[in-house]
């Protein structure tokens, strides 16, 4: 059986959208598959992280502009273009994560994801838009009436808040996934070719060979 890597993500992170571009190669190196989980960020944040408001609000200058200058730093290491901020920011990305649903229940959600990260982080284009939903159903090679159909749908709902809810308590307690091989990307793993969690696969896949 293959092991399985969790993937908690919304489009509107742009530390996700880096650890989006490194996750797949990585996963295809130790022989995980990916669980794709679409997620809302801010329900997380407002559960279990409300001070990233009043750190928004009242930025310490110094860490903003080392997070900024890490930010890019690892953007042209992966040869993508962040634009942060975006001019809308943050971004109402409801209805494109419940459209992340729609592309994975067809088998697309990596293109699906991949077209809104580079929408909205590289061409700073607005998540919560129809115009830029329909564009990026389309390059993701998804019907666009069946997938505004399929957004509104409760289950897809229903499964958007799932996930959510179900990242909620791994970040209130940090548990440790290595005892059951399945690994919760959180907000730097970009960096995770140096990680515990990256090292353990690492070395039950070479024993396994």
């Amino acid at each position: 059986m293959a092991r399985q890597l969790d993937f908690y993500f919304d489009c509107s992170s742009p530390w996700t959208y880096l650890a989006f571009h490194a996750v797949q190669p990585l996963a295809a190196d130790v022989g995980a598959e990916i669980a794709w989980k679409p997620i809302l960020v801010g329900g997380v944040f407002n559960a279990v992280n409300q001070t990233v408001y009043d750190n928004r609000a009242t930025p310490n200058p110094l860490k903003q502009a080392y997070s900024q200058k890490d930010m890019q730093d690892w953007a042209r290491l992966y040869g993508l273009a962040i634009r942060f901020p975006p001019t809308v920011f943050p971004v109402n990305s409801v209805k494109c994560m419940r459209g992340a649903f729609v592309a994975l229940d067809e088998g697309k959600l990596a293109p699906y994801a991949t077209a809104a990260f580079e929408a909205y982080w590289g061409d700073d284009r607005d998540l919560s838009k129809e115009d830029v939903l329909a564009d990026i159903a389309q390059r993701a090679g998804l019907e666009r009436q069946r997938f505004f159909a399929g957004i509104e749908t409760d289950g897809c709902k229903a499964r958007l808040r799932a996930n959510t809810d179900a990242d909620r308590p791994r970040r209130l307690r940090q548990p440790d996934d290595l005892r059951r091989q399945r690994h919760v990307l959180r907000q730097r793993p970009h960096a995770a070719g140096q990680s515990s969690a990256v090292g353990f696969l690492r070395r039950q896949h070479e024993r396994q060979r």
